[in-house]
C-alpha cells in the first residue's frame, strides 16, 4: 500500500511539472506572437511620386527603423477584378511608389516602448504617441516635448512596475 502511495505522489508531481512547463511554453509563444504582431502591424504607408531610399526616410525622422518598398504588382492584383484592363494599364503607368515604414520598438524582458506617431505642436514643440508597458497589458500615452523638457500628456500612465521601467528607459532615450 505504501508503494502505491509513493507511485501516485510521484505521478502527481510529474503531472504538476509537466503542466507548469506547458503553461510556460504557451505564455512564451503568446508573448512572441504579440511582439511579432506589434512589430509587423504598426507601420505607416507612404506614397511618393519619386523613388526614395532608406537614408532619405531616416533623414525625415530618426525613429524610422526600417522601410520597405511595396510592390505595385500586389496592389494591381487586388484591383484586377474591380477595374477594366484598360484602366489597370493606365493605373500601372501612373501608380506612384509605395513604401511601408516601421517605427522603432525598444523591447526588453519586462516589456517594451513603441513609438507610434509624432506630431508637431506649436513652433518648437512636438508630441509623441507611445505604446509602452508590459506585453500582456500595454498602455498608450502621449509625451509632450517643449523647450527641452518632456512630460506626459494629459496625465501620467498607470503606476505599474513595467510602466516605471518603461519610463526609466524613455528618460534614457530622451536625455542620453
Amino acid at each position: 500500500m505504501k508503494s502505491l502511495k509513493n507511485h501516485i505522489s510521484l505521478i502527481i508531481a510529474l503531472f504538476t511539472v509537466l503542466f507548469s512547463v506547458q503553461i510556460y511554453v504557451a505564455v512564451d509563444r503568446t508573448i512572441e506572437a504579440y511582439e511579432n504582431r506589434l512589430k509587423n502591424d504598426y507601420s505607416i504607408i507612404v506614397v511618393s511620386n519619386k523613388a526614395l531610399t532608406a537614408t532619405e526616410f531616416k533623414a525625415m525622422d530618426s525613429l524610422i527603423e526600417r522601410s520597405e518598398s511595396i510592390a505595385t504588382d500586389q496592389v494591381l492584383e487586388r484591383l484586377k477584378g474591380e477595374m477594366t484592363k484598360k484602366n489597370l494599364d493606365l493605373l500601372k503607368l501612373t501608380l506612384p511608389a509605395l513604401y511601408r515604414l516601421s517605427k522603432e520598438t525598444y523591447k526588453r524582458d519586462w516589456g517594451f516602448i513603441h513609438v507610434e506617431r509624432m506630431f508637431s505642436v506649436g513652433k518648437a514643440g512636438s508630441m509623441i504617441r507611445l505604446s509602452m508597458g508590459s506585453f500582456d497589458r500595454p498602455e498608450s500615452t502621449y509625451v509632450l516635448l517643449e523647450n527641452g523638457a518632456a512630460r506626459y500628456y494629459p496625465s501620467l500612465p498607470v503606476r505599474s512596475s513595467a510602466n516605471l521601467k518603461a519610463h526609466i528607459l524613455l528618460d534614457e532615450l530622451l536625455h542620453g
